[in-house]
């Protein structure tokens, strides 16, 4: 049997195992202290092997990979979360097998040099510039974007570090704060070097694709909803909620120009845009599977699996493009509460007299900060994927979760109870 290597899979991540068992792969994972045991748990539940490494050391990557190429038939190579689209490149290059080039990936991998590739095919893209260590460094990168202006490191992932900024004041004290005090997620230093970019106003959305035999092939395109400024923390996503069809037109040839700027070969991208009064413009693009749950939702509203067609990528080639097609199933959406949102413990009963209904598709909740006082404001606690036939139907469910999980509302049991004998039966006899 061949065996597919992920590298440091996040939970979102942990598709790729049960989308490597699905093409008759044995999936070996590798995992940093990093790793929670709760991602290790559910990987082992899924029959994954799993190989204790340092992945934040490329060297011990590359050795393991090697060492297991000699114990196992490993066919490809794969980054579970960005981090490690690098080391992924060099492992894939080192055994031989379809991926990256390493230097593609580098370059992919810094926000900075995303932006000059896109500039430098010709495709809109904000002004944009590096902010150096010296005080002029500052006031140069400000002069070239203007205010509002967005600061941001060129190397973390999401939206670590993102903070927009409103005058050259704001900019040098967050500057001077960020220099004194490194960014580390993931066991990793981040944030060596910064970049400054003009604000970007409109609605903003993620477009999910596929390369194709044909080239950057679009499949869905994801509303987001973000937190209040100056960060830009998601809080939820939505897929399958039709959009007008000159804004799907142009945010879906909007994002094929830059894919093609950017020369990915294979493999899978998550692209975020801004559609602003200028059009479309990229926010960043990643060259790994969406995170958030939003592989779950396209799954469930349009009928693709973004894992399997990772896999089957750096397994085969480019996809044929006749393959790759998405079905009409509805919306299905995802929303997170944070330690500021969660006023107190959502009752269990309640929660399980949720999990019972048929449009909930996953519902979960961390547990309430051992120190709420001292809790990231920022911290994600729970989370719940609905699914619904109507955009109102959908964010209807969404809030009457999420009112349930931040502990400000109940979720009516009684009326459950009715469509569920189950969920009757839990909040009757809790002790049972």
């Amino acid at each position: 049997m061949g065996s597919v290597i992920v590298i440091e899979p996040s939970p979102g991540g942990l598709a790729l195992v049960e989308a490597g068992k699905a093409h008759g792969k044995h999936v070996v994972l590798l995992a940093s202290a990093q790793a929670g045991e709760k991602v290790r748990a559910a990987a082992k539940a899924q029959g994954a092997e799993i190989v204790d490494v340092d992945t934040n050391d490329v060297d011990a990557v590359l050795e393991a990979c090697r060492s297991l190429a000699g114990t196992h038939e490993v066919e490809a190579v794969v980054p579970g979360m960005d981090y490690y689209v690098q080391a992924a490149a060099k492992s894939a290059q080192a055994l031989g097998l379809p991926g990256l080039s390493p230097d593609l990936a580098r370059r992919l991998r810094n926000k900075y040099e995303v932006r000059r590739m896109v500039a430098e095919a010709g495709v809109a893209t904000p002004s944009f510039a590096l902010v150096g260590d010296d005080e002029s460094d500052v006031e140069n990168a400000a002069a070239i974007t203007g205010f509002p202006a967005v600061l941001k490191p060129v190397d973390a992932s999401g939206s670590l570090g993102v903070q927009r900024v409103d005058d050259l004041e704001e900019l040098q004290k967050i500057v001077a704060k960020r220099r004194e005090k490194a960014l580390v997620d993931v066991g990793r230093r981040v944030g060596e070097a910064w970049m400054l970019e003009s604000y970007l106003d409109g609605p903003e959305y993620s477009v999910e694709g596929v390369i194709a035999d044909n080239g950057p092939l679009v499949l869905t395109v994801t509303k987001k909803r973000l937190g209040p400024e100056p960060y830009f923390i998601e809080v939820g996503h939505v897929v399958g909620d039709a959009l007008p069809a000159e804004l799907q037109r142009a945010l879906s040839d909007y994002t094929r120009q830059v894919m093609v700027a950017l020369g990915l070969p294979l493999g899978v991208f998550h692209a975020e845009v801004r559609h602003t009064s200028q059009g479309p413009m990229l926010i960043e693009v990643n060259v790994r599977l969406p995170g958030d749950r939003i592989t779950r939702l396209v799954e469930l509203a349009c009928g693709f699996s973004l894992p399997s067609a990772l896999l089957r990528s750096h397994l085969h080639g480019p996809l044929p493009a006749a393959e790759c097609g998405t079905s009409a199933n509805g919306l299905a959406g995802v929303s997170f509460v944070t330690a500021a949102d969660v006023k107190q413990a959502p009752n269990d009963v309640e929660l399980e007299a949720l999990r019972d209904q048929p449009w909930v598709d996953e519902l979960e909740f961390a547990g309430m900060p051992e120190n709420p006082c001292c809790a990231a404001f920022r911290e994600r606690l729970g989370h719940v994927v609905c699914t619904a036939e109507s955009a109102a139907e959908l964010d209807e469910r969404l809030n009457r979760v999420s009112a349930v999980l931040t502990g400000t509302a109940h979720a009516g049991i009684a009326a459950m109870a009715a469509q569920a004998p189950r969920a009757a039966e839990a909040a009757c006899c809790p002790g049972g």
